[in-house]
């Protein structure tokens, strides 16, 4: 049983350590003696408990009424579940692991409607699933991913569903939790390497945590399981970045984070306190929102976000975006709950209804701000990414910029005193000091989508001597080399404003070896306007070395070439590309040809759009790059002329002879003692 002891809550001490930045101990085992959760008074009284109380039972009613597409789409799963049960095998294997979340739904569909028939096929459904010993064949059996959704969801409607159980049925149940549990309990004890940034950790502590709640009073298991759980999912939180970014990008984003906000909300109703004021949580929606772009709800395609061709529209999913409800009520946030509107509101097929549900209704008194009086660009500091967008508008023109290590500056210092973490940035691309361009309504440059080998060739950044970032061509393109190389990647120098935005990236170290002295100096400027970029790459070195600047468009449309001009299409979208220094390179144009796949291994051979290559012709200590690159959106046609007019050690300064406006001359001074916001100037031009 937990205790219920007058002890103090370890647990919250705990985590208020990690939110001031000092790790609770050097690993999972220094901190267990310290852990002793005590429940809230009267919580372990009685079911419902792990996401609502008894006397929650008639406001869960009426938000169903308020939200009919809610409503109806549990209602859906719900109906569902009563047409048939899901075969032993299917089960085992876990190749529709997700559809647990139908129990979930079941269990609400009853709570809402009365209607016996959803908790009678809902407690088949958890009967099916507790008979089978194992959950999830293959990598990961009873404990991995397959089975942390498994015990989630069925201690959930167990939870749900506890007063209209027979004894027979409660002793099924009950005997598959425990023995579930207990398995992932086993698998996470230490001594051992934990990967607390990796959803493979904190998904099924999660799903621990939820079945310790639930069995609180009826196995004495429960009070070690908790503990446990506890221990582990505070080392998972502290390890979090500082900023709101994710740093595996969008696609697990939606698929993963959720799962801390979901172990804070257990957290809460269990020990009180806040939880959900975390900065990766709280100050979420900033990725969320910055991540975003025109036509919703697209979104930047970055790290393992999918294997995606055309124009990316598999990005249309929206999953489990609406966990931002949850954090907007938590906080009493207007952004987080705006931000949350405007993604659900775009989005279609989106999972779990009902978690849906519970997060929308606490959200709902909470009063959305005003997105419109967002500035339309942020820099995550952690992470060192800048988003600079032209407007909201729906024909804005986007840019992002990456330049920081896989997981944030933060974690550098924490991966140094956590001697347990064994830090996993799989789903992390090699792409510092890559750009993406969204325009016209088009991904005009991307990089690869999700690959089983990951290489610097295949993103918008640089190679030296041909060669790209970290351990290049390997799934796990960060291990093996010191954190400190890539935390030395950082953006140095920004300026967003609404008219313009410049950044600047230092990035060499993470081309040097551990091995070898750290003397390459790498420095990219970006001046960002809606309808250009400037691109300006400058490197210095003791020894020489030859650039290779590289482009990626996503469609199956050729670049074409007119001398050092080229141009890319993307349906009613342009881009032109405009290289003017140095005078003499070589360019490389073909198919962007990756290896494919979701998991480590030789992956498949696939082609992915079209690469722009070019490449210096000699190698020298100090090389620079000039590239200009003119988004056009439907119909606008390219200026009648694109000039270098100056390139000096601290000045940069290009003349656009625009077809359809005056021409303009964009100058980028390069001084690094320069302020800022007087790296950029633009002006009318003859």
């Amino acid at each position: 049983m937990i205790r219920t002891t007058a002890a103090a809550v370890l647990l919250a001490v705990l985590v208020s350590a990690a939110r001031a930045d000092r790790a609770a101990g050097p690993t999972v085992a220094d901190d267990l003696p310290a852990v002793d959760i005590r429940l809230q008074d009267g919580y372990a009284a009685a079911h419902p408990r792990l996401l609502f109380g008894p006397a929650d039972r008639q406001a869960i009613r009426q938000a169903a009424e308020a939200h009919e597409e809610l409503r109806a789409r549990i209602l859906w799963q719900a109906a569902a579940m009563g047409k048939y049960v899901p075969a032993p095998d299917d089960i085992r294997d876990g190749k529709q692991y997700w559809r647990a979340e139908y129990m979930l739904s079941g269990a609400l569909a009853w709570l809402v409607t009365g209607e016996a028939a959803h908790r009678d096929s809902t407690i088949r459904w958890m009967i099916a699933h507790c008979a089978e010993d194992t959950w999830g064949t293959g990598y990961g059996a009873n404990v991995d991913l397959f089975a942390a959704w498994y015990l989630y969801y069925v201690s959930l409607a167990y939870d749900i569903l506890y007063d209209q159980l027979d004894d027979a049925q409660r002793k099924a149940i009950l005997a598959g939790l425990i023995s579930h549990a207990e398995a992932i309990y086993q698998s996470k004890l230490p001594p051992q390497d934990y990967r607390f940034d990796q959803n493979h950790t904190y998904i099924p502590v999660t799903a621990l945590a939820t079945a310790s709640l639930a069995l609180s009073g009826e196995t004495p298991l429960a009070d070690k399981w908790l503990r446990l759980a506890a221990a582990l999912m505070n080392r998972s939180r502290y390890v979090l970045g500082t900023d709101g970014y994710y740093y595996e990008g969008t696609g697990y984003w939606t698929y993963a984070l959720h799962w801390h906000v979901r172990y804070a909300d257990l957290a809460a109703r269990a020990f009180g306190g806040t939880w959900h004021d975390l900065p990766a949580l709280a100050e979420n929606w900033r990725f969320a929102l910055h991540m975003s772009l025109p036509g919703w709800p697209f979104r930047w395609d970055v790290g393992d976000g999918g294997s995606y061709g055309g124009d990316r529209a598999a990005h249309a999913k929206v999953a489990w975006n609406h966990m931002l409800y949850a954090v907007a009520a938590a906080n009493r946030d207007g952004a987080a709950r705006a931000v949350a509107d405007r993604i659900v509101a775009t989005g279609r097929d989106a999972d779990d209804p009902g978690m849906q549900l519970l997060w929308t209704m606490r959200a709902d008194g909470v009063e959305p701000a005003d997105l419109a009086d967002l500035p339309p660009y942020h820099h995550f500091a952690d992470h060192d990414v800048v988003a600079w967008r032209s407007g909201w508008d729906d024909d804005a023109t986007c840019y992002l910029f990456r330049c920081g290590p896989p997981e944030g500056h933060a974690a550098a210092d924490k991966l140094r005193r956590m001697k347990d973490w064994t830090m996993n940035s799989g789903h992390v691309h090699p792409d510092i000091g890559a750009f993406w361009i969204f325009a016209g309504g088009r991904y005009l440059a991307v990089d690869s989508g999700y690959t089983a080998r990951k290489f610097t060739d295949d993103h918008n950044t640089l190679l030296i001597d041909g060669a790209g970032q970290g351990v290049d061509g390997n799934y796990w393109v960060y291990r093996g080399w010191p954190y400190a190389r890539f935390d030395a990647a950082r953006i140095v120098q920004t300026h967003l404003a609404d008219d313009v935005g410049y950044v600047c990236g230092d990035f060499g170290a993470v081309y040097t070896p551990a091995d070898k002295p750290l003397t390459l100096k790498l420095r990219r400027h970006l001046a960002m306007a809606d309808r250009f970029l400037l691109v300006v790459d400058d490197m210095n070195d003791t020894a020489p070395h030859g650039l290779t600047w590289l482009l990626h468009t996503t469609t199956d449309a050729p670049i074409t070439a007119d001398g050092m001009t080229f141009a890319s299409t993307a349906g009613p979208a342009r881009l032109v590309t405009y290289v003017l220094s140095p005078e003499k390179v070589i360019a490389d144009i073909g198919p962007t040809e990756v290896l494919g796949g979701t998991a480590p291994g030789p992956g498949t051979l696939e082609t992915r759009g079209h690469q722009l290559a070019i490449r210096t012709l000699e190698a020298a200590p100090r090389q620079r790059l000039v590239v200009l690159l003119l988004p056009l959106a439907d119909g606008r046609p390219a200026p009648a002329g694109v000039r270098l007019e100056a390139a000096t050690d601290s000045q940069v300064a290009v003349t656009i002879a625009w077809a359809d406006r005056p021409a303009e001359t964009v100058t980028l001074d390069l001084d690094e003692a320069t302020d800022a916001s007087r790296r950029v100037t633009i002006r009318e031009s003859r």
